[in-house]
């Protein structure tokens, strides 16, 4: 198991991930025809530009002949909603078939790593509260609730929770 940068050529992998995790672990909270819906060619695109205008920010797992399986989305806090935090993990997918197996583990010690690389002290990040196999992860890792706010998706008022680690340390003891 190896985390890395992601490259311009691991987009289209990135998108099918973010679908098929999309697609799984919101089924049930969001409209089925959303989830239907969701296209990974333009996700690729919106990737593509992200890799362009955050360079460094979107990490990738890999298990040798597997290739990737994972990605976080991790970068310093851009504005003030949550301004106590200095860094941020925008977005964490493993692949459906390639859960519980240490890849989401290994990411958010790798999003660590490079929040703590640019200068950062701690983290925060947001999940879906009906999202409950994540929060179980968030929890194991040591993220407290710290806040919480509605959203509309899809066409639906969803309730987010927003996680926090005061220090770059999960509760395994892995540090960044």
């Amino acid at each position: 198991m190896a985390v890395r940068q992601a490259l311009p050529e691991d987009a289209a992998r990135i998108a099918e991930i973010h679908t098929a995790s999309w697609q799984t672990a919101f089924r049930g909270i969001m409209p089925d025809d959303f989830l239907d819906n969701q296209n990974a060619e333009a996700r690729r695109i919106e990737w593509l530009q992200n890799m362009r205008e955050y360079p460094g920010n979107l990490l990738i797992v890999e298990d040798g002949s597997a290739g990737v399986l994972g990605f976080s989305c991790t970068g310093p806090v851009t504005n003030q909603e949550m301004n106590r935090f200095d860094g941020r993990i925008f977005g964490i997918h493993v692949a459906p078939d390639a859960k519980r197996r240490g890849y989401g583990q290994q990411l958010m010690i790798s999003s660590f790593k490079r929040l703590a690389l640019l200068g950062c002290r701690n983290a925060m990040l947001w999940t879906l509260e009906e999202n409950a196999p994540a929060r179980l992860f968030y929890e194991k890792l040591g993220g407290q609730i710290v806040d919480r706010k509605l959203i509309m998706l899809a066409g639906k008022e969803l309730a987010e929770i927003a996680y926090s680690w005061d220090a770059l340390v999960l509760q395994n003891g892995h540090q960044g």
